[in-house]
């Protein structure tokens, strides 16, 4: 896990606990790859993440969404400074993120 870092990396003050994870917060990447560097490079750094609860790769640009789980807004800018630090990565966006949809779709009748 990821210690303390700074928090020039933070992109969006939000914050909102998960009801999952009382006490944690949930977090949106998009980090897109320098073209010269091979995908393996960004791969092996997911790897040391266990905050990381999802990834998928966006057709657009081949950039990854990453969720990821922490404990504070702190945490996260950690999480987002730990990827702008990595030579394969050409551009990170990041926003915590407040679950809303959870509630609209446990309300929806079951189909």
């Amino acid at each position: 896990m990821l210690g303390w870092g700074d928090t020039d990396g933070l992109d969006s003050p939000g914050v909102g606990p998960d009801d999952d994870a009382p006490g944690s917060m949930l977090g949106v990447l998009r980090v897109r790859k320098r073209a010269e560097r091979n995908a393996h490079d960004l791969l092996r750094s997911l790897e040391r993440l266990p905050e990381i609860t999802s990834c998928e790769v966006l057709d657009v640009d081949d950039s990854l969404l990453l969720r990821v789980r922490v404990r504070d807004a702190a945490h996260f800018a950690a999480v987002v400074t730990f990827f702008r630090r990595q030579g394969a990565v050409a551009e990170v966006r990041s926003s915590l993120a407040r679950p809303v949809v959870t509630d609209v779709l446990q309300a929806r009748p079951a189909r």
